[in-house]
């Protein structure tokens, strides 16, 4: 994105690849965290579409057949919208439309000319000579500009006499090579002039790597550059994959050592492996002896040849290298340097850089053996897979990396596919020997596309895929890892256990609650197994776990649970750590379902207390604050006029801090839009109340659709405010939306109700309550009665506060009723 840096004048000026509908997807997502909104595309397309400030969309590459330009529009109010395509269908009607021709003679001599560096004034020969290269090469810009940095270089003794006759020996073989091919085919004109001027410097490398190492640092950073994204390759990606995993080895032993000086101190058992879990880590060690192990697949410029320790001097030292093979590709026309200013709009010296589409695609497709294909895309792997950790790298700055790691991501996993296959065919047409299932026997290796390499790479992979909101992506990631593991490692081993968390995580972002419960609660069961119950790893997961069980309804199991796992934290960790304060967070939370506001408000007001204490010295606890605040009023809404006015203040301060942190649109800002409406209902402010939510309603169903568990709540929140000021009929429809048992389907256990929908039947009958159809009402508190006798499950339902509240009101409408009856029977008489 390129950004005006005054902020004043807010024009912006947005960028979207429209090469393919993933990489526009992705284009938007990186837009909408511009904005502050969900990384999505719609909230992207929305939040430009509500900007004042008038800016310019550039949509690039849109030439695919299947491409539908209205699909990948905005709204357009204050914007402009510029296409680029080779597709005359997407020339809708009423847009103008500008057709960009071949150059003239003039134009194209003054590029060619310009980017050789011929001195002024051009001689008229010299001139002739370009008119003739320009004419040769179609007035291809691409072309023209890599003729003539060939020329200004010098590359064979290329000379603008001589430049025709190098082009034709480099594009014949072209020819030649792709008519044989059965992959690639024969290419146009366009394609030969760009595939043919950009072969001549690709070979300008090759001849300097035998006398320079800085030539074959560049050669090789172009071959991986091709299985990347062509566009927004990051130079500190590339640091990142040499300095990452000495930085989270480090993290891991510090935990590590944090954790065993605990285990001590607790004097806690040390665990006891099984027999299959001793020999499946001994064949394990085996395997990764020296004679068996395969180093990673990495660029030789980001090896740590010296076998430095120091992060910044191992960083300068990479640095400097890759720069000095950067300027090579740059000098070429290979590759586009932008620096980070020119991309963001901030100061900075992230270097980032480009390839012309074109150029990018010919480095992939050169004439060369499938095992160099095979190894450059491993070698983009290797990188895009070190640069991601698994552990620490929690910064901003560092998140922010990630997500810009996903087209590449995309990209490379694709060519992989496509090498994997061609592979896999040329496999057929060989029987494996004898050698190599005695070596896959050693090795443990007995599936070779996918071993221990690939688990890692989707692990690492799978993260990115959960931090960018790609969640089905992400879940496919994970079960690839987590089969793999199981089948080496078992369900009880340590690494089985933690890709389990990644895939909950990924499941639950999806609303399957039910399977992201089942999920941690097989994490907990195994830690609790081989490490035992106050372990610090099982102690991690407990109160996640007793979270996920208050998600599914069970209400009294959850609280039991986090009770229990709160005493234990406080135990092990001390009452003031942070296990502890979150704990207790979740405790206050399920309390608050339970009914039991003044515990819950009790509960929340200490852990606020510590929060706030925390934030103070580490920013990272302020979200854990903010959710503590809401969670907070949520309980002070039923402690009074003085409290339900506070919890009205303590919304509006969360909602402002929110707006701060993530934009209007935002996914907690949304929710804690939500929260002060329910605040502002619960007060009374029926209107505002109103406005608020329906403003939050409208962007939530736009993003997350209609039937999300926190949109259906919202909805009842919203449709309260509508019965405040009297807008029944409204209301109605909208709780009838709440209560339709299917939508809870994903978050309520086979044998129970979920709470949720449960307080929608009771909002819905007293809606009709309130409008005079108390047989109607009648009905629902019946179905809301017997809802709530399987809430949880194991007959606890009848248990809960809100069970007697249900009861209490069925027994006045049936009392009411009988009245009513007698009366007319009276009359009657």
């Amino acid at each position: 994105m390129l950004r005006n840096k005054d902020p004043h004048i807010g024009m912006g000026v947005f960028w979207v690849d429209a090469s393919s509908r993933s990489n526009a997807k992705q284009s938007y997502a990186k837009i909408a965290y511009e904005g502050g909104v969900d990384p999505s595309e719609n909230a992207a397309k929305h939040w430009l579409s509500g900007r004042v400030y008038p800016w310019l969309l550039i949509v690039d590459n849109a030439d695919g057949e299947d491409i539908e330009l209205n699909d990948l529009l905005p709204p357009r109010s204050f914007g402009c919208v510029l296409v680029t395509t080779r597709n005359p269908k997407l020339n809708a009607d009423g847009d103008e439309s500008l057709i960009l021709g071949p150059m003239d003679d003039n134009e194209g001599s003054e590029l060619l000319l310009r980017a050789a560096t011929t001195p002024r004034p051009w001689k008229t020969n010299a001139v002739d000579l370009a008119v003739s290269i320009c004419k040769h090469l179609h007035y291809l810009p691409l072309a023209l500009i890599q003729a003539g940095k060939a020329i200004a270089r010098e590359v064979f003794g290329c000379n603008l006499s001589n430049y025709i006759h190098f082009f034709d020996t480099h594009a014949s073989r072209i020819r030649r090579d792709r008519s044989r091919s059965r992959s690639h085919g024969v290419s146009n004109n366009e394609e030969i002039s760009a595939f043919g001027s950009s072969e001549i410097l690709y070979q300008s490398l090759v001849g300097g790597a035998a006398q320079d190492s800085r030539y074959q640092h560049a050669l090789e950073l172009l071959e991986m550059f091709s299985y990347m994204h062509f566009n927004d390759i990051r130079l500190d990606v590339l640091v990142h994959s040499a300095i990452g995993p000495l930085q989270e080895a480090r993290t891991m032993s510090d935990r590590q050592s944090k954790e065993d000086q605990l285990v001590r101190r607790l004097n806690l058992p040390l665990p006891r492996p099984t027999w299959g879990a001793w020999a499946t880590d001994l064949l394990r060690s085996v395997s990764r002896s020296k004679l068996l192990v395969t180093l990673p697949t990495i660029p030789s410029l980001l090896k740590n040849r010296l076998n430095l320790v120091d992060d910044e001097e191992l960083r300068e030292v990479i640095s400097t290298g890759l720069r000095q093979a950067l300027r090579i590709l740059v000098s070429r026309g290979l590759v586009t340097r932008l620096s980070y200013e020119q991309v963001r709009g901030d100061e900075g010296t992230h270097d980032r850089y480009s390839m012309h589409p074109l150029v990018h695609r010919w480095i992939r497709e050169r004439p060369q053996r499938l095992g160099e294909d095979a190894l450059y895309c491993q070698m983009a792997t290797t990188v895009l897979c070190r640069a991601i950790r698994l552990v620490g790298g929690d910064e901003e700055s560092t998140k922010a990396m990630r997500r810009d790691l996903k087209p590449h991501i995309d990209h490379v996993t694709s060519c992989a596919a496509v090498i994997e296959q061609q592979i896999s065919e040329n496999r057929r047409r060989h029987r494996t020997g004898w050698r190599k299932m005695v070596f896959s026997l050693v090795t443990g290796d007995l599936h070779p596309t996918f071993g221990p390499m690939q688990a890692e790479e989707c692990g690492r992979f799978g993260k990115v895929y959960l931090e960018t909101g790609s969640y089905a992506d992400a879940e496919i990631m994970f079960r690839k890892v987590l089969t793999y593991i199981i089948s080496r490692l078992g369900q009880d081993h340590a690494v089985a256990n933690l890709v389990k968390l990644g895939l909950s995580e990924a499941v639950w972002h999806q609303t399957k609650y039910n399977e992201a419960s089942a999920v941690l609660q097989s994490v907990y069961e195994s830690r609790k197994k081989m490490l035992g119950a106050d372990h610090p790893q099982t102690l991690d997961i407990a109160y996640k776990h007793a979270t996920s069980v208050l998600s599914q309804g069970f209400i009294t199991s959850a609280r039991l649970l986090q009770e229990e796992t709160f005493d234990r934290l406080c135990r092990v960790h001390g009452p003031d750590s942070e296990r502890a304060i979150m704990s207790k967070l979740e405790l206050a939370r399920a309390q608050w379902y339970y009914q039991n506001h003044d515990e819950a408000a009790r509960l929340g007001e200490e852990v606020l207390e510590e929060l706030e204490r925390l934030s103070d010295e580490d920013s990272t606890f302020e979200e854990h604050r903010l959710v503590c605040t809401e969670n907070l009023a949520m309980s002070y809404m039923y402690l009074g006029p003085s409290k339900a006015a506070e919890a009205v203040r303590m919304t509006r301060a969360t909602v402002q801090k929110r707006i701060e942190l993530q934009g209007e649109e935002g996914p907690m800002t949304l929710l804690s839009k939500a929260k002060l409406g329910q605040a502002l209902g619960n007060n009374q402010e029926y209107e505002e109340a109103e406005f608020v939510l329906g403003n939050a309603l409208e962007i939530g169903v736009r993003n997350y659709g209609g039937d999300h568990l926190v949109i259906l709540a919202a909805k009842s929140w919203y449709a309260q405010s509508l019965m405040g000021i009297g807008k029944f009929e409204l209301a109605e429809k909208i709780f009838r939306e709440t209560v339709v048992k299917s939508k809870y389907a994903k978050a309520a256990a086979a044998d129970g109700e979920h709470p949720d929908r449960i307080m929608h039947l009771w909002r819905l009958a007293e809606c009709l309550e309130r409008q005079d159809r108390k047989v109607e009402a009648l009905a629902l508190f019946e179905t809301a009665l017997e809802a709530m006798s399987n809430v949880g499950g194991h007959g606890l339902g009848p248990k809960h506060k809100h069970y007697a509240k249900i009861q209490q009101k069925i027994d006045v409408l049936r009392a009411n009723r009988g009245d009513a009856d007698k009366g007319r029977d009276t009359q009657t008489s």
